[in-house]
């Protein structure tokens, strides 16, 4: 069995041809107060000649105490991934709950790094307008919200791996004490009836083999969407747990992955 510095160590299991050839910017400053900051990692393409605007892809991480995401196997290896498909991707860190913080304090740093990049996108060589959310596990509901609550006019597709739609359900599996009045506030699932026609195109891939908490959570958040007719694509991995990305070598995680990188393809270029 592997520790978990191991684990951080993982790379995705899906490559591409030229997957190293790619430029990162590292550690830029997104948010700075007088308690805090916080930095992000820039992707791009190594053959980018920096006069065109990219689409940029946000990788919205899970949840662990004391582990700096932008630097672990996992994060590193999509960067680069996306940055070789021809996209910039945006690497950050951002607080989790497993360290005492709130729902509000993780959403307010969600909010800080998308003001930054359409703040800066000229700086930066990204487009605004064509901004994606990719997120994972724990990360899963604050990029759905964030996605589906606010900045409608830059984000244009969400891509949520093996997380959940609800807060409830991410409280219970991590044995946190999140309160109802957050919980209801901030859950994804509760934002469907009210933003339907403005929610962005959504790619929802489930492990099969995952914990029941988080399955019958994604499960209600599809079922909903389906209900008031978004656009969702679902991806269903039978055999694959969690994080099947990293530990799933096979056809059908390659697919899936592949598939992501389509979604992005149609709803950024």
């Amino acid at each position: 069995m592997l520790s978990f510095e191991e684990i951080l160590k993982k790379e995705i299991v899906y490559k591409i041809d030229d997957i190293e050839n790619v430029n990162i910017q590292k550690s830029i400053i997104y948010k700075s107060t007088n308690k805090e900051e916080l930095l992000m990692d820039l992707y791009t393409p190594f053959s980018n000649d920096k006069k065109e605007k990219l689409p940029v892809v946000i990788l919205v991480h899970g949840e662990a105490a004391s582990v700096n995401f932008k630097e672990t196997g996992q994060y590193i290896s999509y960067g680069k991934l996306l940055a070789s498909f021809g996209l910039s991707a945006v690497n950050f860190n951002h607080k989790v709950l497993a360290e005492g913080f709130n729902i509000k304090e993780v959403i307010s740093d969600m909010d800080s790094l998308i003001i930054y990049l359409v703040e800066n996108a000229d700086k930066l060589k990204i487009d605004k307008n064509k901004i994606a959310i990719w997120c994972f596990s724990g990360g899963v509901p604050f990029g759905l919200y964030t996605g589906m609550s606010n900045y409608f006019n830059y984000i244009k597709g969400i891509i949520a791996y093996y997380g959940f739609g609800d807060f409830t359900s991410l409280g219970e599996f991590l044995q946190l004490n999140i309160s109802k009045e957050d919980a209801k506030r901030y859950s994804p699932i509760n934002l469907i009836d009210e933003n339907a026609s403005r929610i962005p195109p959504l790619f929802i891939a489930r492990a099969g083999l995952d914990n029941q908490i988080i399955n019958e959570s994604i499960d209600e958040f599809i079922t909903k969407g389906l209900k008031n007719n978004l656009t969702i694509d679902i991806f269903n991995h039978s055999t694959g747990g969690h994080a099947f990305d990293l530990f799933n070598d096979n056809d059908r995680t390659h697919e899936i992955i592949a598939e992501s990188l389509e979604f992005l393809r149609k709803h950024l270029k």
